[in-house]
């Protein structure tokens, strides 16, 4: 989503243009469930998710991809340890 926010006059449709490349995965309690897996595996020294956040590492966990980010919660070591991060600036 981050890259949609680059378009400038931002309006649903052309939201939704612009992502239309994307497939969309569903998000169900084993979701949920893979998003407490990564906060627990990652320990006491990750920072707390925020619950897009936890969405978006449970998402990546259930579906085995690797996770590009530049938010520092999922860049964070302890989540790195335990989730393949690809950072991007």
């Amino acid at each position: 989503m981050g890259a949609v926010y680059g378009i400038g006059d931002l309006t649903v449709t052309r939201a939704r243009q612009a992502l239309e490349w994307a497939t969309v995965a569903p998000i169900t309690k084993q979701t949920a469930l893979a998003a407490i897996d990564v906060a627990e595996e990652a320990g006491g020294q990750a920072p707390q998710l925020t619950g897009i956040d936890a969405v978006v590492v449970g998402l990546a966990r259930e579906l085995g991809a690797a996770l590009v980010s530049n938010d520092r919660d999922h860049t964070h070591p302890a989540v790195q340890a335990v989730l393949d991060i690809d950072e991007y600036r």
